[in-house]
C-alpha cells in the first residue's frame, strides 16, 4: 500500500494462487487521491469500512487488523477482489468513479503492491518523508534564488520583503510599510546608511542593512 501515492504502477496481487485481491486500505488511499484530485473531502477508514461492509454484506470475508507503525493503533481492513473494488468504487462520484475505475484496470498489468498492511504503511511514511524533503528543497532552492537577487544591492542589505522571505515570513502591504519606516528611523538613529533596489511591483524601495532588519523584526515579534 502507497498510502495517497498509489500510481499507475502498482496492482492487484494474488493471494496463494487464489483471485487477485488488495486490502481495503489500498483502495480507501486510492479512492481518497481521487476524491482530492477532484476536489472532495477524504473518507476516514472507519467510515470507509461501513461502507465496504453496507456494499458487499455476505460477500466479505474476516476484518482483519493490523498496528500502525505511527501511534500503535489497530486499523481494520478487508482483503477485496477486483470486483469487489469496482463495486465499492461505483458509489463514488462520477468524476471520482472514472478515476478510481481506471486506476484500477491498470493495476491489472502492473506490478505487485505490497500486501503486508504494516509495511505498506512504513511505505507510506517514507513516501511522505520524501515529499516533505522535496519541499524543503524546494524552499531552499527559493531563498537561494532570493539571496542571488538580493546581492545585487551592497552585501548585508535587504528590502522588508527580502528579509522576510529569508526569514519564512508572509507580509501584506501595510505590514511591509510599517516595518520599512521603522527601519528607516532606527536606520538613522544608528547613523546607518540605507540604500535601493529594484522592485517590479513598486520601481524603487530602499533596502536596510541586516542588523538593523533584525532588531526591527524581532521587535515585532516580542
Amino acid at each position: 500500500m502507497q498510502t495517497q501515492t498509489i500510481s499507475d504502477s502498482t496492482n492487484m496481487q494474488a493471494l496463494h494462487g487464489g483471485e487477485a485481491t488488495m486490502s481495503s486500505i489500498e483502495l480507501r488511499d486510492l479512492i481518497n487521491a481521487a476524491r482530492l484530485e477532484h476536489g472532495e473531502s477524504e473518507v476516514a477508514n472507519r467510515h470507509f469500512l461501513a461502507r465496504v461492509e453496507d456494499e458487499l454484506e455476505g460477500e466479505l470475508g474476516p476484518r482483519k487488523t493490523f498496528t500502525h507503525p505511527r501511534n500503535g493503533a489497530k486499523v481494520g481492513f478487508y482483503e477485496l477482489t477486483r470486483d469487489q473494488c469496482t463495486l465499492v468504487g461505483m458509489r463514488e462520484s462520477k468524476a471520482v468513479r472514472r478515476t478510481v475505475l481506471a486506476k484500477l484496470k491498470a493495476m491489472d498489468s502492473a506490478l505487485p503492491v505490497i500486501k503486508d498492511p504494516q509495511l505498506a504503511a512504513v511505505a507510506t511514511m517514507l513516501t511522505q518523508l520524501d515529499a516533505v524533503k522535496q519541499e524543503q528543497a524546494s524552499q531552499r532552492n527559493e531563498i537561494a534564488d532570493i539571496r542571488a537577487k538580493v546581492e545585487t544591492s551592497p552585501r548585508d542589505y535587504y528590502t522588508v520583503a527580502g528579509y522576510a522571505s529569508l526569514r519564512g515570513l508572509s507580509l501584506d502591504v501595510k505590514r511591509a510599510s510599517l516595518l520599512g519606516r521603522k527601519a528607516s528611523k532606527l536606520s538613522r538613529e544608528y547613523g546607518v546608511d540605507t540604500g535601493e533596489a529594484h522592485s517590479e511591483v513598486f520601481g524603487t524601495v530602499k533596502t536596510y542593512h541586516v542588523d538593523v532588519l533584525a532588531e526591527v523584526f524581532n521587535e515585532e515579534a516580542a
